[in-house]
């Protein structure tokens, strides 16, 4: 009974001495300086967070041309047909079939039909943003998650890889063609 008893206590007190050392061993790793991937804890900023849109288009770029109105398809200076939707079907990979294709989920992102493809986008609201359209046309990027969404801050991220990232460019594009309203131009 005695040797039993030792042995009890002996584990008991190997075992609060193994706690100890492992809690003074977890709290020496989170007090240590680290860099993480977005920067080191003592110099953080927004372009280094992930979800902070740090997009910087072309200072006083004009979406319309001058006296024009936002919906005035032939006013903005970017396309649906001539530079947005040739990309969704090239190098962005949305009318892909396994995508937005005619044998995937909604939206159909139609290869062919600019005019389609467009519809059913603006048909569209992602799920985690309720009442949101996906392509608004009030002439604000930030009333569109199309923005958010292919700019990789909504989920799901779009586009999905192997597709090409659109570059800073293209999502100035994308947000100058959403300030002239997302028209079908």
């Amino acid at each position: 009974m005695r040797l039993r008893s030792r042995v009890s206590r002996r584990s008991r007190v190997a075992l609060v001495v193994v706690a100890i050392a492992t809690s003074i061993a977890a709290l020496a790793l989170a007090c240590a300086p680290t860099d993480t991937r977005y920067g080191a804890p003592s110099d953080l900023a927004a372009t280094k967070l992930p979800g902070i849109d740090t997009l910087v288009c072309e200072a006083g770029a004009q979406p319309l041309d001058a006296g024009a109105e936002a919906g005035d398809a032939g006013a903005c200076a970017v396309s649906w047909r001539s530079d947005l939707h040739p990309r969704m079907n090239g190098a962005w990979g949305c009318a892909a079939s396994n995508c937005h294709g005619p044998d995937a989920a909604a939206p159909l992102v139609d290869a062919k039909d600019a005019s389609a493809a467009l519809a059913s986008l603006e048909a569209w609201q992602l799920s985690t943003h309720p009442g949101v359209p996906y392509v608004g046309t009030t002439g604000d990027f930030t009333k569109s998650t199309i923005d958010c969404n292919l700019g990789g801050f909504c989920t799901p991220t779009m586009p999905v890889l192997p597709a090409s990232q659109l570059t800073a460019d293209e999502r100035c594009m994308l947000r100058t063609w959403l300030a002239c309203g997302a028209p079908d131009n």
